[in-house]
């Protein structure tokens, strides 16, 4: 009986104590991690954040456009403001997929990244983001807008969709953010 609560016991603390809620690590965490260990967390967070995207698409929006005649054969009861509303839901979420970008990219971005001290409590999740959105070459004034953003919300419950961000490019024109 004594070895049986032991072992409960053991298998309690050892569950309990190797738990790591990921979504708050930050950039002190990404500072004190060897090269390795950022490699595995960018590969590990471009295959999640791909998989939970197409696991989420709505495939009826991929096929059945109403106004082609296709579209109206494959789903009659389909409207063309559902379909709208599902094709736009798709393209939101195709931007939280990550590729065509490498690993070690990504890795040399994020280390960029936290070198500023401005930028060290922004969660990793967002830092992901920043850098895409920086390689693939977005103009600085869309990033320094994100940035002013994630800095003054860094451990607010904000998850997701950047809500209505605007900035001024170097012509004065207004233009929306669009982050991830």
């Amino acid at each position: 009986m004594i070895k049986l609560i032991l072992t409960a016991l053991c298998i309690f603390l050892l569950s309990t104590t190797s738990y790591a809620d990921i979504s708050d690590d930050d950039g002190n965490n990404w500072n004190s991690w060897d090269r390795y260990i950022k490699v595995i967390y960018v590969k590990s967070f471009m295959s999640a954040s791909c998989f939970v995207s197409s696991n989420n698409e709505d495939p009826v929006a991929g096929f059945c456009n109403p106004t082609s005649p296709i579209g109206k054969t494959l789903c009659p009861d389909l409207t063309v403001e559902r379909y709208n509303w599902e094709k736009k839901r798709n393209d939101t979420l195709k931007r939280y997929c990550i590729m065509e970008l490498s690993v070690g990219q990504i890795a040399d971005g994020l280390d960029v990244f936290y070198k500023d001290f401005r930028n060290r409590q922004i969660r990793m999740n967002s830092a992901v983001y920043v850098v895409r959105k920086q390689i693939e070459g977005s103009p600085n004034e869309e990033i320094e807008a994100i940035l002013l953003f994630l800095r003054k919300t860094f451990k607010d419950t904000w998850y997701g969709v950047v809500p209505s961000l605007k900035y001024k490019d170097t012509s004065g024109i207004e233009h929306e953010v669009t982050f991830p």
